[in-house]
């Protein structure tokens, strides 16, 4: 973890064993996060706004957006699931998710559904909660993700060592809020930046038990669709990230 993106913060168990561990608190955006526009990230800022650009165009000009809307959301929830599962489902297998009665198809069904509730919602905690909830336990429950009240272990180690676990209880919910102020706050940062820069504070935090790296790829579509990015919702980041699992979680950590 890049130590300038945050702090650590030391504990110890509560076990026999009495072990130190550390969490990681993020810096908070809303206070100003040193990123250098250099030439290298100013010419892919450029390259990928102009791809949206061009897809802009032939979103507009579609004659059968419907549909292909529907297939790349099933291609991106699929993917989604797989950037964070090690199963064998295929894209293929995503296209009966509606009528299978196989777990993990239900499962990218679910999520296919929060992913087209989120499309124009604002980006609150309690729109996120719900969002996290719908992919838990179906599109037509009521029941929200409650913020998690227990620290996520990855590992435990001697405390002259640090190394990345989430952000603990007590400082989730501080954090959580200042994401989503940085997310809807006018500060002219560039929309590809912030929406990376929330993608990237999301997966630190983990506010909930469950399902936190589906909901920090959900954040994509709906930091563009609200700068009227209307092309967001034929968008497959996962199958990206799926590709190139490795050296993204190797980027993230």
């Amino acid at each position: 973890m890049f130590q300038y993106t945050g702090e650590y913060k030391k504990h110890t168990s509560s076990d026999s064993d009495m072990m130190d561990f550390y969490t990681f608190t993020p810096s908070p955006l809303c206070d100003g996060l040193p990123l250098p526009v250099d030439d290298e990230l100013f010419a892919l800022l450029t390259a990928a706004h102009r791809l949206l650009g061009v897809l802009e165009g032939m979103v507009m000009y579609s004659t059968v957006s419907n549909i292909i809307k529907e297939l790349f959301s099933l291609k991106e929830g699929c993917f989604s699931f797989l950037v964070d599962s090690e199963d064998s489902i295929t894209f293929y297998d995503a296209l009966k998710a509606r009528t299978s009665k196989h777990e993990d198809l239900q499962y990218i069904n679910n999520l296919i559904a929060a992913q087209q509730y989120s499309y124009g919602k604002p980006i609150t905690i309690s729109e996120l909660s719900k969002i996290c909830g719908m992919i838990i336990y179906g599109p037509v429950s009521t029941q929200t993700a409650k913020i998690r009240n227990e620290q996520i272990y990855f590992h435990r180690i001697d405390a002259n060592l640090k190394a990345y676990m989430p952000t603990a209880p007590e400082d989730i919910l501080p954090a959580f809020d200042d994401l989503t102020k940085f997310i809807r706050m006018d500060n002219h940062t560039d929309l590809l930046i912030k929406t990376a820069l929330a993608h990237y504070q999301f997966d630190i935090i983990r506010p909930f038990e469950k399902n936190n790296g589906v909901i920090h790829r959900v954040l994509f579509p709906m930091m563009l669709l609200s700068e009227q990015y209307q092309s967001a919702q034929y968008l497959c980041i996962s199958e990206f990230l799926y590709n190139n699992k490795k050296e993204y979680y190797d980027k993230l950590g």
